[in-house]
């Protein structure tokens, strides 16, 4: 049963200025109170929660290391200025590319929150020549020649390693290789462009000195573009 002075714990803290209690109960067979927050402040960041929640226990207010809260904003308190806008800028992790679309755009999947995500991806600071006919880089080679030379890069073979000459790889098989594959590049998200493409930076490894943009240029598939890449705010 639950003990009715449980249920004060926020309302006596010091703290009851960002909740609104809302609910305790227990598990079955254990005694893990979950207690409802609902939280009156939107400004409230997980780590300020994580916080409050570590205090209340160092003072015995919550006594379970095993107490779960589930965060539960007031959207109608939320003003354009209180709330960030969402982005995956500054995360960086190890991530496998599973669609190369041309020599600047692929599907990766990533992990956020404990769960893996798949997010189309445009390579920052470069512009590939595109796969529809009459588009070619500087040296006169076509998008799909870049394509296949990202692709290659993105299964972690060596860049001198890549025979342009080669007969171009059908899309689906290209797509198989590198799904079966296992291999993973290291991945500098960034903010969206104006498609709601995440840009990113890739390279082989996090110690390796190019990113694979930077390789696209140096072998003549790509321009720098960097003063021109448009990200949306």
């Amino acid at each position: 049963m639950i003990k009715h002075e449980s249920i004060r714990i926020l309302d006596n803290s010091t703290y009851s200025q960002y909740f609104a209690y809302t609910g305790l109960w227990h598990d079955n067979s254990l005694w893990f109170p979950s207690i409802h927050l609902h939280i009156t402040d939107p400004k409230l960041t997980t780590q300020l929660l994580h916080t409050i929640h570590n205090n209340l226990i160092d003072n015995q207010f919550l006594k379970h290391e095993g107490l779960k809260y589930f965060m539960d904003p007031d959207k109608t308190r939320a003003t354009f200025d209180s709330v960030d806008k969402f982005s995956f800028d500054g995360i960086e992790q190890d991530v496998k590319v599973v669609r190369v679309v041309d020599g600047d755009t692929v599907y990766i999947i990533a992990d956020y929150n404990q769960k893996l995500i798949k997010l189309k991806c445009r390579l920052k600071g470069i512009d590939c020549a595109e796969l529809k006919q009459g588009s070619l880089d500087a040296n006169g080679r076509d998008g799909y020649c870049a394509r296949d030379f990202l692709a290659h890069l993105c299964m972690g073979l060596n860049a001198k390693d890549f025979d342009e000459n080669s007969k171009r790889e059908d899309k689906k098989e290209l797509e198989r290789k590198l799904n079966g594959g296992q291999t993973l590049v290291y991945a500098q998200l960034g903010d969206f462009d104006c498609f709601g493409r995440v840009l990113v930076t890739l390279k082989k490894e996090k110690s390796s000195k190019k990113s694979f943009s930077k390789i696209l240029e140096e072998y003549g598939y790509a321009k720098d573009t960097r003063e021109k890449t448009r990200a949306i705010h």
